[in-house]
């Protein structure tokens, strides 16, 4: 069932291919795939309630809240349907991946899938006609791009169908690669990754995305930094090499001040949604709302989208839900498992850091994070020793989400 969800999430037939074309895939797959988990006996994961799924189910149920304080619209009822789905999904991917033998085989499952994209991506890039698999044509570039010779920027379907929300699916496929290309792992298996890296790479740069790009070098870092059991000496060392694969990037990759003034609207934006949580500290505006607020767009990005429309205790609940999802990973590695399975769980924990690194570029809550939240649930199931989420726990995720607001305030006054 897993693997029948990542064809629907990412090569999604119902949005380009003739026979599926507008096939409604929830209202099949769901009910097929909670029949699946009470037969095959997983059901009683569903009913379970870990410290991580208390915290979620909280998240969901604070959205409904700060719906009915701003006395609700179409949109919301959307975003309501949308979160109990993503709650339903997660609880059933977590009840899905019963063995770490299993969990590997999501991730390579979806790195497969990342594969059969990029190969799509390097045709689109590359097509005379400029269109690609599903007749989608390519992104908008920065004029300095133009000039550089690139025809545009490669984007998919369905939640893809943008350059930006293109490049996480590489990004998130890309610590699941990574684990591959050392030990524990034997030559062929890591000939193979390293292989398979350079079509990965290069979906990423055809997509030219600037926060792809950012996400990219976070993931690698992190990746090397884990894989050398960091010492000073070495993260001086990956941390130059990051910097000289920066300085040495196309100029309308790494701009912070472009023609279309992309990245100055996102500053505005993140402006605007720092006005909605001073005036609406509490519920915020509603999900769905930040654009009827500053008619126009929307944060592009998804923690300043969450404080906006949810208020500050929606946006700590989601921060929250994002800490125990680490600290389910860490429990899972300090309980001493084999090196192949402490490679996955860094994996993991990467994937789910490049995609908040992508968050603070585009706003990318959709149902991928709720699928790797899901995925570090089943690590949690997995771990000798139970999660909890303790009263220190919950300091330091209001540290961090005050420290995060802070330092935003900080960078656009400066920016300014």
């Amino acid at each position: 069932m897993i693997a029948v969800y990542l064809v629907l999430l990412l090569i999604s037939p119902q949005d380009w291919m003739s026979p599926f074309l507008g096939l409604p895939v929830d209202y099949i797959l769901y009910p097929i795939w909670m029949a699946a988990l009470l037969a095959t006996g997983r059901s009683k994961h569903l009913l379970r309630m870990t410290p991580q799924d208390s915290l979620l189910g909280l998240f969901v149920l604070w959205l409904y809240i700060s719906a009915i304080a701003n006395f609700g619209s179409g949109i919301e009822t959307q975003h309501l349907y949308m979160y109990a789905k993503w709650f339903v999904l997660y609880k059933m991917v977590a009840a899905s991946l019963p063995s770490l033998d299993r969990l590997r085989r999501a991730g390579v499952t979806f790195v497969t899938l990342a594969l059969v994209l990029a190969a799509e991506s390097i045709q689109h890039f590359h097509s005379a006609s400029q269109t690609g698999w599903a007749g989608q044509t390519l992104g908008w570039i920065d004029p300095a791009a133009a000039e550089a010779g690139i025809p545009g920027r490669t984007q998919w379907v369905s939640i893809f169908d943008g350059p930006g929300v293109f490049c996480v699916v590489f990004t998130i496929a890309l610590p699941f690669l990574l684990q591959y290309i050392s030990a524990p792992h034997g030559f062929l298996r890591r000939a193979t990754a390293t292989t398979l890296l350079v079509p990965m790479v290069l979906a990423i740069y055809y997509t030219g995305s600037r926060g792809g790009f950012l996400a990219t070098l976070a993931v690698l870092a992190l990746h090397f930094g884990v894989r050398s059991r960091i010492s000073t000496f070495k993260l001086a060392a990956v941390g130059g090499a990051l910097s000289t694969i920066f300085l040495a990037a196309p100029a309308y990759m790494t701009t912070v001040y472009d023609a279309n003034r992309s990245a100055q609207h996102r500053v505005d934006m993140w402006v605007e949604g720092l006005e909605m949580l001073r005036y609406n500290p509490v519920f915020g505006v509603g999900r769905g709302h930040f654009s009827d607020y500053t008619g126009t767009l929307i944060a592009h990005n998804s923690a300043i989208e969450l404080f906006a429309e949810l208020g500050l205790p929606g946006f700590l609940l989601w921060s929250a839900v994002i800490f125990i999802s680490f600290k389910t990973l860490l429990q899972f590695v300090q309980d001493d498992p084999t090196a192949e399975d402490r490679a996955y769980a860094y994996g993991l924990g990467i994937a789910l850091a490049g995609y908040l690194v992508s968050a603070m570029f585009v706003t990318l809550e959709y149902e991928t994070l709720y699928f790797l939240l899901g995925m570090t649930a089943a690590v949690g199931i997995q771990s000798e020793t139970p999660v909890t989420f303790s009263r220190r726990d919950a300091a330091a995720v209001v540290a961090l989400a005050v420290t995060f607001i802070g330092a935003l305030r900080l960078f656009v006054a400066v920016y300014y």
